[in-house]
């Protein structure tokens, strides 16, 4: 697995499909992959604080419940 970014925001809630973040995703690209604890997560758009388009397990990782305020990494590009 290619190791991610460094941390870039924080979990607020995540809900109904969406991840919204603690801060402004502006810094995020347009769509993408994150990852939060070991779960990478891609995204396939975004709004100003929030992820959606989500699908979970992406790249052959395990889908698991997540806490406010677990760690968003971007996966970096290779």
């Amino acid at each position: 697995m290619t190791e991610p970014s460094s941390k870039t925001s924080r979990i607020a809630r995540a809900i109904n499909g969406e991840i919204e973040s603690t801060v402004k995703l502006s810094n995020f690209p347009s769509s993408g992959t994150i990852l939060i604890d070991d779960e990478m997560i891609s995204y396939s758009g975004k709004s100003a604080n929030t992820l959606n388009g989500l699908t979970r397990g992406a790249l052959n990782t395990t889908p698991f419940a997540h806490t406010s305020g677990s760690d968003i990494f971007v996966k970096a590009n290779s």
